[in-house]
């Protein structure tokens, strides 16, 4: 059973993607066809009742009918969230008919590329090995001060 503060919550929302609709019809909607479904059949009954335009109000929500539908397969042309090729909007990204005009990579690119990924890094020098004899150090030091 839905609550009132959530038909409340559900019926504001409803009203702010359908201003046609008047916020206490939309609550009386829902009241009477809670009833019939769990709040959130409720609920999806009701946004799938909203996306009808040609209805002047949800009065029919507790009524049988397609905004019942159980899916929630996407509809329509924007109905998926796919990037949708700007010259063929029938089709997603990447476009099959884009593809077949597509030119190919000159020689020259390729031959660069090949040549930037084959490249080795470069070797990292040796370190010069510490001199742990403390004599030894004593003389490079006296040495090079001669």
């Amino acid at each position: 059973m839905m609550t009132r503060t959530q038909a409340e919550a559900l019926a504001t929302f409803v009203a702010k993607v359908r201003p046609d609709w008047d916020h206490p019809g939309i609550v009386a909607a829902i009241g009477k066809a809670q009833s019939k479904a769990t709040p959130l059949q409720v609920a999806r009954a009701l946004v799938n009742l909203a996306e009808n335009s040609d209805l002047r109000t949800p009065a029919m929500l507790a009524e049988k009918g397609q905004h019942w539908r159980d899916g929630m397969e996407p509809t329509g042309p924007n109905a998926s969230h796919d990037v949708r090729c700007p010259e063929h909007p029938t089709h997603a990204h990447p476009c099959p008919d884009c593809a077949t005009k597509r030119t190919p990579p000159l020689p020259d690119y390729l031959e660069a590329k090949k040549a930037l990924t084959a490249k080795t890094k470069p070797k990292a020098r040796e370190p010069k090995p510490l001199t742990s004899d403390v004599t030894a150090a004593r003389e490079r030091i006296d040495g090079s001060q001669a």
